[in-house]
């Protein structure tokens, strides 16, 4: 699952995983087992030790019952506050609830969390239940402070008939918790955590699936119906519609756009409803977002595209899709970077060669990163690179705007040759400078390629050139301790004693560094190691290139 999904269900994932957690408490914990009990008599709680009327309700044991009921309060609570009718209810016998209610259980009470007999029924997924609690006056409002609603319960449960039922008797489908979420963010929400949640369903195309979806779309239209605010959006920016778009409710989404006045609506890092359905590459539910008239070029809070995150994701026919639909193909975002550049992150060859087709600007410069090719070469991409300089006419030789790297810099600093051969091959130079005036030859001593080195000196690069204040690649060698790259740059005609704009040598480099194995060798080499700055007689410690 993407972050965005992830992101999104986080506050809704909290709030439900709870409700299951007490579900499980109550099959797992024996009710029975508790010794103290709170009797309510005359508004006083009295201690007993008879948990009798618990064993009873649980057993479904209604002759029993009725004979405990003769002795014992139907209000007793247990250390949790929980009383029989509490028990009945999430146990779905009626003719139980019924007892208890006619010997006097307060239909309203409520267990030491706030919750009352009416959201235990909801729990218990009884809608027999909970029409019967409704008609005796349980009050649909009961929620304790920051939770969610019993119309929100009842739509995690996915039960149809007890959201009618709330619904008919009142309940407010624009009620919102704490985190900002209405019902109908639940019902938009539900089917993608119910798949979640069950590791049984390998697909969403499996009879369960199919009903749960069905079920929720059904709720999804009563609630509006029932006067829901469709582009309502909770606190980080999220309405129904992105929910449903994520948790792929064709007909969920075709319910809310026919009703939302704002289908462009983002949340707050600038997702629309068409951004998602990108990210998940739901090529129908992009089609129904565009007909609704949903902006194809709107950007994130990032300048990303819903093409920029199709190409991202490497969905090559989402990525057709929107360009057909006329998404504009280099728009770039707050980085520079262009659709293309994303395609070839994704490594998506079929992708890069659709986007060249229908005229992506391949020498596009994203100023940290450079163009596609650049890009293509720091990820060892060979095939990548064929396709961005055959098809695409990329240029080998291009400076990226930050460093001034050539696309030669990266296959030279990793020691990728054959990367370095296959663009030497297409024309790329060996003897371009960045900007602070280094080589390859420079980088390729600096991070010790000594493969690269042999193939630029094969390639007749001067072994002498110099870079960073007249430094040599054999100083940048010295200074990093590299004992064998020091060796065949001497054996290939380095000079030994070649000093830098600042009047240091190789040798000089070396000491300043401690590299003593190498100040050792330079000095059997030959070097000179009496010889005198040019400055202030410091040496100089070159880290910064």
């Amino acid at each position: 699952m993407h972050y965005f999904k992830s992101y999104i269900l986080s506050t809704f994932t909290t709030t439900y995983l709870f409700s299951l957690f007490s579900i499980a408490l109550l099959h797992h914990n024996n009710i029975s087992a508790k010794t103290i009990t709170c009797s309510l008599t005359n508004g006083k709680e009295s201690i007993v030790n008879d948990t009798s009327l618990y064993q009873a309700i649980q057993a479904n044991d209604i002759k029993k019952i009725k004979i405990l009921l003769a002795t014992h309060s139907p209000n007793i609570k247990d250390q949790d506050g929980v009383s029989p009718l509490h028990i009945a209810a999430y146990q779905s016998n009626t003719n139980i609830v019924k007892l208890l209610l006619q010997q006097g259980a307060i239909i309203n009470f409520k267990d030491s969390k706030g919750h009352t007999p009416l959201y235990w029924a909801i729990l218990g997924n009884s809608t027999d239940i909970v029409q019967l609690l409704i008609n005796q006056g349980a009050d649909i409002y009961a929620t304790p402070e920051g939770e969610t609603s019993l119309l929100s319960k009842a739509i995690m449960n996915r039960n149809l008939k007890i959201v009618k039922l709330l619904l008919d008797k009142g309940a407010n489908p624009n009620e919102v918790d704490t985190t900002g979420w209405a019902p109908l963010h639940y019902a938009a929400n539900n089917a993608d955590l119910w798949y979640l949640l069950n590791e049984s369903e390998s697909s969403f195309n499996t009879p369960n699936a199919c009903r749960e979806q069905k079920t929720c779309i059904e709720i999804i239209k009563l609630l509006i119906k029932k006067g829901a605010h469709v582009d309502i959006s909770n606190k980080e920016g999220v309405t129904p519609l992105h929910l449903a778009v994520q948790a792929g409710l064709e007909k969920g989404v075709d319910a809310l756009t026919k009703h939302s006045k704002t289908i462009n609506l983002q949340d707050e890092k600038g997702y629309s409803a068409l951004h998602y359905a990108a990210l998940e590459g739901n090529v129908k539910i992009a089609a129904q977002l565009l007909k609704a008239h949903a902006d194809i070029d709107l950007k994130n809070h990032l300048g990303n595209t819903p093409l920029h995150l199709a190409a991202q994701i490497g969905n090559l026919d989402i990525v057709k899709f929107l360009v057909d639909y006329g998404a504009a193909i280099n728009l770039k975002n707050v980085e520079g970077i262009t659709p293309l550049h994303m395609a070839v992150w994704s490594n998506s060859t079929l992708i890069v060669q659709l986007l060249i087709t229908k005229g992506a600007y391949v020498e596009a410069q994203a100023p940290k990163y450079g163009s596609p090719l650049h890009i293509a070469v720091q990820e060892g991409a060979r095939n990548m690179v064929i396709i961005l300089v055959e098809k695409g006419k990329a240029n080998v030789n291009a400076l990226n705007k930050e460093q001034g790297y050539c696309p030669l810099y990266w296959p030279i600093k990793k020691g990728k040759i054959e990367i370095a051969e296959l663009l030497v091959k297409y024309g790329a130079k060996l003897h371009l400078k960045d900007n602070k005036n280094n080589t390859l030859l420079h980088t390729a001593a600096r991070h010790g390629q000594l493969s690269s080195i042999k193939f630029l000196l094969e390639h007749n690069v001067d072994v002498n050139t110099k870079g960073w204040l007249d430094a040599t690649a054999l100083h940048f060698a010295a200074e990093k301790g590299y004992l064998e790259i020091i060796k065949y740059l001497l054996n290939a005609g380095a000079d030994i004693d070649a000093k830098n704009s600042q009047g240091y040598t190789a040798y000089q480099f070396a000491a300043k560094n401690n590299k003593t194995e190498v100040m050792f060798y330079l000095c059997e080499a030959g070097a000179n190691v009496s010889a005198k700055c040019t400055s202030d007689g410091s040496l100089l410690h070159i880290t910064a290139i």
